[in-house]
């Protein structure tokens, strides 16, 4: 079975071809190029090789001849031209020696050079044409032997480099006939390579043109058929992604085309009949309740009544607040509550089953309109095994701190009792340790006793002792209580309540509204002024402390009611350890309450918390 070329393959091959045609036309380039810089260097070899033969000649001859007028009329100027071109025939031998060992591999003629022109030098010290000031001309014919000797000695370095000097210039000549030709060849060789190249590539754009982009191009135009509801163009016959493409477009068109069915003929029966609404329900994995405006539950899905061991009779025509464990203030109006409190995220409760066992939830609710009436859908889920991870771990904090507390307890006492002499007289020096070391156990004491007061709030193992209170008393209490702290920084707390009755614990709200204006005073600058004050806005009373402090960034206003949560972390925490905020939020959480903070408009912050009224429905 002949393997299957797939649109990867293709391009693949399109780009490797070129590629691979570039990559041999570069490789081939380079090694035509360092063949001819190699004719090129060796040709200029030969011309220097040439060149240099000529010079020894030239210089030979010169100084022969300054060798002669100096022995005839013994001129000072001819003895330094015959140095002269001495030095320059013997700077010309060792060039040529060079040259010959070197770049054109004769060693062979380098040797015979060398010799020839040593056997000249020797002959000329032997000859009478020495060049010395005591030889005269005279003596030529008294030893024409060695006169002789520098004849042939010159003779023969002559011919050695004029033959030299004719293979040069003949390899010079050949080597620029092959140069040429092999320009002729390089030129031709790359010019066909770039025209096939530019051919295929041609060939291949052509390719891509017909056959890719016109298969998109029908896949594009199918997409808008399938928009339009009209039929598609025909399938393509291609083993490639493409026809891969198509054929799972074509299968998703159909499945898309099934499922706008299914889901008109859905629509039909939910709109037809409140009976299938029920099936579509029953399946979703939640406990879903609808209930009127009022919360009287109208509907509830299977989940709900295996979950929970109930049914619609359960509630008897009575609210959705019956499921729950709740406080009395919040059983009215418990629908709207949700409504309005779940919006960015679902509240904890406690679902009560017929059989009085406790099921922790999360608990969301949304409105809609049916037949033009509001309605609203709640969802119920489970949490079950994420309050029992919960609960597990509030035990171990709880066990870690109160382990912590009583050693701390020891330590302080031991260390008071070290400060007042139980254990002997002490140095000042070493009370002032002292002093520093019961500070910091008092400061570690006071920090495990608010995480098992914020522990023990945040779970519902506290008794709430609700009653019927005014908010104005407990603010008139705050006030008499706090005064003393403001006489350090100057500062002025007006007391603006009026009388508002609501349904809560007394000990509870007053520690909030303490902490709430002791926060103030922290923040106030000095000679400030706190107020505080309360309001109403429907069922709910809202009591607010203003102060003229700092402020609180927005990117923080939530997370400052988390635990050791603070404003600027680098400056608070040298005056609190960021729990008290979030012990506040707990007490009003547990009253089913409310709290925040904003801006004021002269500066600074506002901290509310809301209770629902008394005389509230």
């Amino acid at each position: 079975m002949p393997a299957k070329l797939t649109l990867t393959h293709k391009l693949c091959l399109a780009v490797l071809v070129p590629l691979s045609v570039n990559v041999y036309l570069y490789s081939e380039t380079q090694r035509q190029v360092k063949s001819l810089e190699k004719q090129v260097e060796e040709l200029e070899s030969r011309r220097a090789e040439a060149s240099t033969a000529n010079s020894i000649i030239t210089n030979e001859v010169f100084a022969l001849q300054a060798l002669m007028q100096y022995k005839m009329f013994h001129s000072k100027k001819d003895k330094e031209e015959f140095d002269m071109y001495m030095q320059k025939m013997r700077d010309d031998i060792s060039a040529l020696e060079l040259l010959l060992t070197t770049k054109l591999n004769a060693p062979a003629d380098a040797s015979k050079v060398h010799f020839l022109y040593a056997e000249l030098l020797h002959s000329l010290k032997e000859s009478d044409f020495r060049p010395d000031a005591d030889n005269q001309l005279g003596s030529f014919f008294e030893d024409l032997e060695r006169n002789q000797r520098v004849k042939r000695a010159m003779l023969s370095l002559i011919e050695t480099l004029r033959g030299i000097d004719k293979k040069a210039r003949i390899a010079v000549e050949t080597g620029v006939v092959a140069e040429t030709a092999q320009r002729a060849v390089f030129r031709n060789f790359f010019d066909l390579t770039l025209l096939l190249n530019s051919l295929f590539s041609a060939i291949f754009a052509l390719y891509v043109t017909q056959f890719i982009v016109r298969r998109v191009t029908a896949i594009r135009e199918n997409y808008k058929r399938l928009a339009d509801h009209q039929p598609l163009l025909p399938s393509m016959k291609s083993d490639d992604e493409l026809g891969e493409l198509d054929n799972s477009f074509r299968a998703m068109a159909e499945n898309l085309e099934a499922g706008r069915q299914a889901q008109l003929e859905m629509m039909q029966q939910i709109a037809s009949s409140r009976d299938k609404l029920q099936t579509v329900i029953d399946a979703l994995p939640s406990a879903l309740f609808i209930t009127d405006s009022e919360g009287h539950v109208e509907s509830i899905n299977k989940f709900a009544k295996d979950c929970f061991h109930i049914d619609l009779n359960y509630f008897h025509e009575q609210q959705l607040a019956k499921l729950f464990q709740l406080n009395p203030e919040m059983r009215p109006n418990f629908i709207t509550m949700l409504a309005r409190e779940t919006v960015t995220a679902p509240m904890e409760f406690f679902a009560v089953t017929p059989d009085k066992e406790l099921v922790p939830v999360k608990v969301s609710t949304v409105s809609f309109d049916s037949n033009d009436k509001q309605k609203f859908l709640t969802v119920v889920a489970d949490e079950s095994e994420s309050f029992r991870l919960k609960q597990a771990k509030s035990d171990f904090f709880s066990m870690v701190s109160h382990d912590m507390r009583t050693p701390l307890g020891t330590i302080s006492g031991v260390l008071q009792l070290a400060i007042k002499g139980a254990h002997g007289e002490l140095n000042k020096e070493t009370v002032d340790r002292l002093n520093v070391a019961l500070h910091n156990s008092s400061v570690l004491l006071e920090l495990v006793n608010r995480l098992l007061q914020i522990e023990q709030i945040a779970t519902t193992d506290i008794e709430l002792n609700p009653e019927i209170v005014d908010v104005s008393q407990i603010a008139s209490e705050v006030v008499s209580l706090i005064a003393p702290q403001l006489e350090p920084k100057n500062l002025k707390l007006i007391n603006e309540s009026h009388s508002q009755s609501v349904f809560a614990d007394r000990s509870y709200i007053q520690e909030v509204v303490m902490n709430l204006v002791s926060n103030a005073i922290k923040y106030s600058p000095e000679g400030g002024e706190i107020r505080l004050s309360n309001k109403t806005d429907g069922d709910q009373t809202i009591v607010e402390v203003a102060d003229q402090g700092p402020g609180v960034p927005a990117s923080k206003k939530k997370a400052i009611f988390e635990r050791f949560k603070q404003a600027d972390k680098k400056r608070d925490s040298k005056i609190g350890f960021g729990l008290g905020l979030a012990i506040c939020k707990a007490i009003v959480s547990q009253h089913g309450g409310s709290i925040g903070v904003r801006d004021a408009d002269g500066g600074g912050s506002i901290f509310w918390f809301s209770l629902t009224s008394k005389n509230g429905n």
